[in-house]
């Protein structure tokens, strides 16, 4: 390993790791000595995951290859092997739980957030997943960890924890449920295990995915009871591979729980029970999945450190397209499928944020009709849903996004020929003469640069509008007069 004051927090093919000090101490914001000590542990742990990585896969070229997928897939892994090592090797976390909860507390933070700000100071082959990703990732082998803590204190001494009340019953059921919770499947080896939830995490195959359809109407799919009697939340969802070949999907449906003031926050986004299922389904075939899940605390939590707080909400989570954190994986059953592996294409142009949109607006319209017109199936993203609106027809997300906080539907036919685009922007001010100038500087823009175009406008009490009529597809600008509208702008480009 070398210390060094300068370059990258690196780790390299030929056995060497390079640690620059200067960025670790900017990194680590915690002024207890304690807690940037552990914080150093799991950035070294980080990028000596790496090193197993290189060892594990070197005959196997095709986990460490050059493309974004799998290099995506390879951090993800190392940021879940990271955070399982630092328990494996130090056991003493497990008993600061009960022993000094708040410094336990603090340690957690500050790992969650280097874990989640890595990716801007760490420079290896891979490229690294976003903040909500890498929160699950570390998480994940956080708990794996603890499990592995736990069993093998309880196995060190079990005459006085059966003394305690801790029976070889209770206890193998505690331990089938950390099991689970994880994803352990029999004793699964470490590296296939941590792969496979990182593919999870990161939705991959996302081109196989595109043929597996949720057809369960939105209104039918969940019910929350909220009532202190009975805390669950019942599901009821059938998935249909409307391709010509065969699936496997592993998909999760769980309940997070998330901060009610910040509620997209990676740091407070985590998992309180899960449910885990993999399923085959021929051409054409349906799997519906129905049960239900704890949300006020977790099922059979042996430390009680999973409960919900105060300052959190649940909700669930499960794969449909309009949930990012959805946690599943889709391969094709033949063996030359499995390890191919796709490019992804331009995934969140973050514009919206500069004070100058046309230019952006542009590059976001040119972006979507260069994919469209020459029938690039690139732009639809992961899986997708039955169309209750329009009969015969797909929705899928959007590879190509306006803002992160802006949603980009793609609509198609039962081929997934695209036929139309659909853009929402989001409540972002509740003055209306803010959204109407919002409205007006996208038209400004449309205006200029469609000039060939048939253009209508018009109004109403409702909403104002302008139809652009062009050769081979139609553009439409939509703002809307109430305050309450959760999307008072929409835009849409129609295919011909």
């Amino acid at each position: 390993m070398d210390i060094t004051k300068s370059g990258n927090i690196i780790s390299l093919p030929n056995k060497t790791i390079r640690l620059n000090i200067d960025k670790i101490n900017s990194i680590v914001k915690s002024s207890n000595s304690i807690v940037k000590e552990y914080i150093i542990r799991f950035i070294v742990a980080h990028e000596f995951a790496h090193q197993m990585q290189y060892q594990a896969y070197k005959d196997h070229p095709n986990y460490m290859n050059n493309d974004l997928v799998s290099r995506t897939i390879i951090e993800t892994q190392a940021d879940i092997l990271a955070s399982l090592m630092l328990l494996y090797i130090n056991f003493e976390l497990f008993d600061f739980i009960k022993q000094k909860p708040l410094l336990i507390n603090e340690i957690f933070e500050e790992l969650l957030n280097v874990a989640i700000e890595i990716g801007s100071n760490e420079h290896t082959i891979g490229t690294h997943p976003n903040k909500r990703d890498r929160a699950l990732a570390f998480r994940l082998g956080f708990t794996n960890g603890l499990g592995y803590i736990y069993d093998q204190r309880v196995k060190a001494n079990p005459a006085l924890n059966i003394k305690m009340g801790l029976t070889p019953e209770i206890f193998k059921k505690q331990m089938d449920y950390i099991l689970n919770f994880v994803d352990n499947k029999n004793d699964e080896e470490l590296f296939a295990w941590s792969y496979r939830q990182a593919k999870k995490i990161l939705n991959y195959d996302r081109k196989v995915s595109n043929n597996l359809v949720l057809i369960t109407p939105p209104n039918q799919r969940i019910t929350f009871h909220t009532g202190k009697s009975h805390p669950y939340v019942d599901y009821d969802l059938t998935y249909k591979n409307i391709g010509n070949k065969s699936i496997i999907i592993e998909m999760e449906v769980f309940v997070s729980l998330i901060n009610r003031i910040n509620p997209k926050s990676a740091k407070s986004f985590r998992k309180l029970n899960v449910n885990h299922y993999s399923f085959y389904l021929p051409p054409q075939g349906t799997y519906r999945i129905q049960d239900k899940l704890r949300w006020d605390k977790g099922e059979n939590d042996p430390h009680g450190i999973l409960e919900i707080s105060k300052d959190q909400m649940p909700s669930i989570i499960y794969p449909n397209i309009n949930t990012p954190d959805a946690i599943y994986s889709c391969s094709y059953v033949s063996k030359d499928s499995l390890n191919k592996v796709h490019q992804e294409s331009i995934k969140y142009l973050n514009l919206l944020e500069k004070e100058d949109i046309s230019l952006d607006f542009m590059i976001y319209i040119n972006s979507i009709l260069n994919t469209c017109l020459v029938e690039n199936e690139d732009i639809i993203q992961g899986l997708g849903e039955k169309n209750f609106f329009l009969k015969n027809t797909l929705l899928y997300d959007s590879s190509i996004q306006y803002g992160q906080n802006t949603k980009t539907t793609v609509i198609t036919d039962l081929q997934k020929q695209i036929l139309k685009v659909e853009l929402d922007f989001p409540h972002y001010s509740s003055q209306n003469n803010h959204v109407k100038n919002f409205y007006q500087n996208l038209k400004n823009t449309l205006d200029t640069e469609f000039s060939d175009c048939n253009k209508t406008e018009g109004q109403d009490s409702y909403s104002f509008w302008v139809t652009y009529r062009c050769d081979s597809y139609e553009l439409f600008l939509q703002g809307k007069n109430n305050k309450k509208e959760d999307y008072p702008l929409y835009f849409s480009i129609n295919l011909k």
